[in-house]
């Protein structure tokens, strides 16, 4: 799980947001996986791909192909969600971090990725810091 500093400050001057990213790979017993983990690793943020069903309970985001989620988990809420339009990726923000989920199949072809790739790069470089995670299987 990786932590990254946030725009809000705590006792050490430095808040930190926890992020967990994971890949269900389409597995039902990834969903009560990751429950159990969240209960016990407290990450604020989870980038998931290869979902097995929407939890709609939940407060997360998807892109339009509901491969790639943003889920926030825990007491920091979500600022905006700032781009789930594009195939393959969802972009939150939390504090000044923005936050990419991605997932390109390894059924996608080699033109398809070229397109995608520049794309996400495109997006990321408008914003500062950014945190990029996924599965890029391509």
């Amino acid at each position: 799980m990786s932590s990254l500093p946030s725009g809000t400050r705590e006792d050490s001057g430095e808040t930190k947001i926890r992020v967990l990213q994971l890949n269900f790979n389409h597995y039902e017993a990834a969903h009560g996986l990751l429950m159990q983990t969240v209960r016990e690793l407290h990450p604020d943020v989870a980038l998931i791909s290869e979902l097995y069903r929407n939890l709609a309970s939940q407060p997360w985001e998807m892109d339009h192909t509901a491969k790639a989620a943003i889920w926030f988990c825990c007491k920091l809420p979500f600022q905006s969600i700032v781009n789930n339009t594009e195939t393959g990726s969802v972009v939150g923000k939390v504090g000044s971090i923005h936050l990419y989920s991605c997932y390109a199949p390894s059924s996608v072809s080699l033109t398809n990725l070229m397109d995608f790739l520049p794309l996400l790069i495109k997006d990321a470089k408008q914003h500062f810091p950014v945190f990029i995670a996924g599965d890029f299987n391509s």
